[in-house]
């Protein structure tokens, strides 16, 4: 699913920092969430920070599920 708009996008560049699989990959997408954050307000940004490791969870959830 692509971003809506830049609170969609910020989750998204935060989720992909978090399982990034090479330093490259983390700084590059880091750098990308930095740009979309400097746009919003800090309540926003955590906002966007708490979605992610959120969906982060349900994610892993889900895939312990089909693992097991």
């Amino acid at each position: 699913m692509e971003p809506q708009n830049t609170k969609e996008a910020l989750t998204l560049a935060l989720k992909l920092a978090i399982t990034a699989p090479t330093d490259d990959q983390v700084a590059e997408v880091v750098e990308i969430a930095e740009s979309l954050a400097v746009e919003m307000d800090a309540a926003t940004v955590d906002e966007c920070k708490a979605l992610a490791l959120a969906e982060l969870e349900i994610e892993s959830y889900s895939l312990e599920g089909r693992i097991a």
